[in-house]
């Protein structure tokens, strides 16, 4: 009968520019293998190539399988993401949105060189995850910071519960250092950081760094001050 025959299509090269209404940009693919195979229920892409907007990507292999619930797999990717574009369909998603709710990432590029993904296609609050690269001219707001974070430059690792920072050259209100960093929780209610810091602050970072321990004002430093590897333990509800 017709129900026993099952579709294997195989397509060696390919280019495609599509529209989807997620996707808040075209997507453009200029190279990459795709197969369809009907017998296992599954769609898997290739060595793609291509950019979504301004960004771009390469080395992107990945597949969706649906026996059950549909199950996103990616494997590895290399991309350049702008943030201004990116970042804004991240938090289009509410399960995301609300997990970012404190942050917002408004300039700068985000450099992946590994990414490795799996879980529910229509679920990204249950996405497990590794990613590392680097960030550029990055602009995070964080709503305890009393300004602006500039990161110049970083690199970075990710996972659904952590987030480590190495070698972050950034500024901050009259600040500018220098730091390694660990976030805990980062997707969920960022329960803590522990920070390594080297650098100079100003009034400005003194006056804001006193407040959080609450320390009298005559035994706080003059400005300017230069730090070597000042060890911060930040706990959310707790002293720092």
């Amino acid at each position: 009968s017709l129900d026993s025959v099952k579709t294997l299509v195989e397509v060696e090269q390919f280019q495609l520019t599509a529209s989807y209404r997620r996707i808040p940009y075209p997507v453009h693919i200029k190279s990459g293998r795709f197969y369809y195979d009907g017998s296992r229920e599954r769609v898997s892409v290739k060595d793609l190539a291509g950019t979504l907007g301004s960004s771009s990507f390469e080395a992107f292999s990945g597949s969706v399988a649906w026996p059950e619930e549909m199950q996103l797999q990616v494997s590895s990717i290399r991309a350049d993401l702008r943030v201004p574009e990116v970042y804004p369909w991240i938090v289009s998603y509410p399960e995301l949105a609300e997990r970012l709710k404190e942050f917002k990432l408004t300039e700068g590029t985000v450099a992946v060189r590994e990414f490795d993904l799996k879980g529910p296609l229509l679920k990204p609050a249950k996405w497990q995850f590794k990613v590392i690269g680097s960030a550029m001219n990055l602009s995070v707001d964080w709503k305890p910071f009393p300004g602006p974070l500039s990161i110049v430059t970083g690199d970075f690792e990710g996972a659904p519960r952590t987030l480590t920072l190495t070698d972050t050259k950034a500024k901050m209100l009259d600040a500018s250092f220098i730091a390694t960093a660990r976030l805990e929780e980062f997707l969920y209610c960022f329960s803590g950081a522990e920070l390594a810091i080297t650098g100079t602050l100003g009034a400005k970072a003194i006056d804001w760094i006193a407040g959080l321990s609450d320390l009298p004002s005559q035994f706080r430093l003059r400005p300017p001050l230069a730090v070597t590897r000042a060890h911060l333990i930040w706990k959310r509800n707790s002293e720092t």
